[in-house]
């Protein structure tokens, strides 16, 4: 089932250089109409994975950095907690991190979360709330 639509568009009259407006009815169709019958198929949640862990986006650290801060936690694996980290290296993230917290866009209190590597994971810790936990028990 295809959709009309109507479209203007301007057409120059060659003997007098005046431009007119002319209407045209051009037929479309949506993808799924065009389709039809056919089933579109999905990534599977292991192919989502895979792409979003090698996609670079510029300041990603500094955004996940900025959310941690802003959680209120004390601690966070970075590779569970969020998608996009968990195909790359542990030495890569680190490295993210550790320049993320002197970024001039970090939030206030990013001096105070240490990057730590332990085996395949990548935590985060900020010491002024882990501190206060650790006193509290």
């Amino acid at each position: 089932m295809a959709r009309q639509t109507r479209s203007r568009r301007r057409t120059r009259n060659d003997s007098n250089g005046e431009s007119d407006t002319a209407s045209d009815t051009a037929s479309t169709t949506t993808t799924n109409e065009r389709e039809s019958g056919r089933k579109v198929a999905g990534l599977t949640p292991e192919q989502i994975q895979s792409l979003l862990g090698s996609a670079r986006t510029k300041g990603q650290y500094v955004v996940r950095l900025n959310e941690f801060l802003d959680s209120g936690e004390g601690g966070v694996d970075v590779q569970a907690e969020w998608m996009e980290f968990r195909e790359r290296k542990t030495s890569t993230l680190k490295q993210g991190f550790e320049n993320a917290r002197s970024n001039k866009e970090a939030a206030e209190g990013s001096d105070n979360v240490k990057v730590i590597t332990n085996e395949d994971h990548v935590y985060l810790i900020n010491l002024a709330i882990a501190g206060e936990e650790a006193e509290a028990a």
